[in-house]
């Protein structure tokens, strides 16, 4: 292990947090389970729970709807994506239930965000 991988005791390393970064934000569709993402780190999930909210001070579907949404952020100011195919790359049943979503954590619809960025 080097410095940052050495898991503190009772919370993930700095390491499994960074591979469930890069996990969650490479991964189309449905957004990961905490099953998924448990065995991302080799362990259960009940235990990855705890040890996932010791490291980040989060629950685990708060972050994981915080690094979709971030997705979402870069995608509508790094791309010219439709709505429509953002929303389903990042699971969302269709695209009235991703800007629901959206606007709800940015105050503003996706397409005003992307329009305010250009």
């Amino acid at each position: 292990y080097s410095g940052d991988e050495r898991p503190a005791r009772g919370r993930l390393s700095i390491g499994q947090v960074r591979l469930l970064h890069d996990y969650v934000n490479e991964k189309s569709g449905p957004a990961p389970t905490i099953t998924e993402l448990a065995q991302q780190c080799g362990i259960g999930p009940r235990r990855f729970m705890a040890l996932f909210r010791a490291a980040t001070g989060q629950t685990v579907r708060h972050w994981v709807d915080a690094q979709r949404m971030e997705k979402a952020r870069r995608l509508l100011t790094e791309t010219r994506i439709p709505l429509k195919v953002i929303a389903f790359e990042l699971g969302f049943a269709n695209q009235g239930v991703f800007s629901t979503a959206f606007k709800r954590t940015a105050g503003v619809s996706p397409r005003e965000y992307r329009n305010s960025k250009s």
